[in-house]
């Protein structure tokens, strides 16, 4: 039996239900170490898709992630964690919104494979890794189209997690789930693109989201 309050918290990845069972009533953490992966992430591909790399040197770029990552993570947890709650009651979830939370933070376990494959492309491009034209504009070496094919797959495996995490909170199967976080995501897909059309319109900046989005 693993001692109280100490759950290895990878075995999420291979074990989403029998993870969230064991972490039961135990004293939770505040998650600052998966608030701060999710939020570097995030302002990574942010500043991927304006465009960043040519307005900031790469140290700073790698300075600003760093000291937002916390605060933004926490904002962007609490928001899918609150988006999920609510379109869960559609559901008949039982959840109360902590369990949501924690279900939900627990997963961004993945991120840190998403932040080494960032690393990569940094080490690989530089500050132009933060200018899309310049990547897309060139055949992706191999090392790369891995990177970023390393990217897609833990994206879609914290997707996978997520379902099954929320189903044993909600007590419904990961199949309804699917629906739950599909719904969630068409919410905070909706949301991020306003997001990134103030900050252009504000800015006076490109983004690559917006551009698609007006699009559809």
């Amino acid at each position: 039996m693993e001692e109280k309050g100490k759950i290895n918290p990878f075995k999420v990845m291979v074990d989403p239900r029998g993870f969230i069972q064991a972490l039961g009533e135990r004293k939770r953490s505040s998650g600052w170490i998966l608030a701060g992966m999710i939020g570097l992430v995030w302002l990574f591909e942010k500043a991927y898709s304006f465009y960043i790399g040519n307005y900031l040197n790469l140290s700073w770029i790698i300075i600003l992630g760093l000291i937002l990552a916390i605060p933004v993570g926490y904002a962007l947890v609490y928001l899918g964690a609150f988006v999920l709650y609510w379109t869960g009651k559609i559901f008949n979830g039982k959840a109360s919104y902590e369990n949501v939370y924690q279900a939900y933070l627990r997963v961004q376990v993945t991120q840190l494979f998403i932040i080494l494959s960032w690393i990569g492309l940094i080490g690989v491009y530089g500050q132009f890794a933060f200018i899309p034209a310049l990547i897309m504009g060139n055949a992706l070496p191999v090392a790369v189209m891995a990177l970023v094919g390393m990217q897609i797959i833990f994206k879609f495996w914290q997707a996978v997690i997520l379902f099954h995490t929320l189903g044993e909170v909600q007590g419904c199967s990961a199949w309804v789930m699917i629906w739950n976080v599909l719904i969630s995501w068409g919410i905070l897909l909706i949301m991020d693109n306003v997001f990134d059309w103030i900050i252009a319109k504000s800015f006076m900046l490109e983004s690559l989201a917006v551009r698609a989005f007006l699009h559809l």
